[in-house]
């Protein structure tokens, strides 16, 4: 689906978050090109509906916004969760200005994986992120997150990949280990998320900016013989 999971099943529409500068429309700024996939952000002035949770208690809700920039993004909510596996990309970036990510979710907002997180806050910035809920801390908040440094993302294709068991999360480039993470790790089935996006400050003359996937792979562990 072309927007987020929520917004399909809560309003049949499209929305964002309060903190987006940009809005996804359903599906105008996806396009496939020679089997690839492009997820395109570009300066575009649109009206759209933005989420804004409670002030205290009072409720807030949707309402309508003006943006001057429109994106995309592309999961799988409705239909394909898994628990566990590897999950994978072959992904390439062609703009240092706007954001793009592949990350996993389930029905609530936390657990979250990032696996990566390119240029969100800070120019260059690649990073692979994993957010979680402390029950022992009062349902905390908790963050463990990698700065990847020593490649040029926007330039060439990479192949970024998660590995995920009960016990591990394991990122890897090319197949080459980068991050292992063994807390906080998620124990529910979550689904694929792909989008492009605008940071907080962007420079509009290096727009339009262009995720490309050229495929997406999921596995499953095999199940061991009794």
């Amino acid at each position: 689906i072309t927007t987020y999971y929520w917004g399909k099943q809560l309003l049949k529409d499209s929305y964002v978050l309060e903190s987006d500068k940009h809005f996804y429309t359903k599906g105008n700024n996806i396009e496939i090109e020679n089997g690839v996939l492009k997820i395109i952000t570009k300066k575009e002035t649109i009206e759209g509906k933005v989420w804004k949770p409670a002030v205290g208690e009072i409720p807030i809700g949707f309402f309508p916004r003006k943006f001057n920039y429109t994106s995309g993004i592309i999961n799988t909510g409705e239909s394909f969760r898994q628990k566990y596996g590897v999950f994978k990309a072959k992904i390439k970036l062609n703009s240092s200005s706007s954001c793009h990510a592949f990350w996993m979710l389930s029905d609530q907002s936390l657990p979250q994986i990032d696996i990566i997180n390119f240029n969100f806050r800070n120019k260059r910035k690649l990073s692979m992120n994993n957010y979680w809920l402390n029950g022992t801390e009062n349902n905390k908040v908790k963050k463990n997150s990698t700065v990847i440094k020593g490649i040029n993302p926007y330039k060439n294709f990479f192949i970024y990949s998660i590995e995920w068991n009960e016990n591990e999360l394991i990122w890897k480039i090319n197949n080459v280990i980068v991050k292992k993470e063994n807390t906080g790790v998620p124990q529910d089935p979550m689904y694929v998320i792909l989008n492009s996006g605008v940071p907080n400050k962007i420079s509009d003359n290096q727009l339009p900016g262009v995720l490309e996937v050229d495929w997406v792979k999921c596995y499953k562990l095999r199940e061991k013989n009794n």
